[in-house]
């Protein structure tokens, strides 16, 4: 489960955008300031302000579920308080993540430090840097750089089978 919630997490970020700016953005925002807690109310008048001509009723609603969600997925932690977590994203999931950006999304290896999918997980292009090197070190995949030349490939073709490599190591 460890391994697939970050994945499911990307997906669902992907196919709900309120869900995905809401981590991108708001969450991030919070992050970066230091701040840990969530306020309902404020994440609420965040999600109101996003052009939703919905009710305040609904408003509420909507962000009960998107910190629920959240909070299933691991990014957020606390039944009635809700809180940033401390974000673990396993190896394995990382790179079968770059993997995906990579081979369906068309994301250039130079590219791919700064892609924004990264800021649901709060990484810095210097965070996904670093998972490389250790997804290499761990035979997961082959990150090469010499100064502005960078080099990215993996031991499988289609996401099937590179589930199965990065389940090996």
């Amino acid at each position: 489960a460890a391994l697939v919630r970050p994945i499911y997490l990307w997906l669902t970020a992907l196919a709900e955008p309120i869900l995905y700016d809401f981590s991108c953005d708001y969450l991030s925002a919070k992050r970066i300031r230091g701040l840990r807690a969530i306020d309902v109310a404020d994440a609420a008048s965040w999600i109101g302000s996003k052009g939703n001509n919905w009710s305040e009723t609904v408003t509420i609603k909507v962000t009960r579920a998107i910190l629920a969600a959240l909070r299933d997925f691991g990014v957020l932690e606390g039944k009635a308080k809700k809180r940033i977590a401390s974000l673990h994203l396993p190896l394995a999931s990382f790179a079968y993540l770059a993997f995906c950006f990579q081979h369906y999304h068309g994301v250039t290896t130079r590219n791919l430090f700064t892609h924004p999918d990264w800021r649901l997980f709060m990484l810095a292009p210097t965070d996904v840097e670093h998972l490389l090197l250790e997804a290499h070190q761990s035979g997961m995949l082959e990150y090469h750089a010499a100064g502005s030349v960078v080099n990215l490939s993996f031991p499988a073709l289609t996401a099937e089978e590179y589930a199965l490599v990065v389940l090996r190591r």
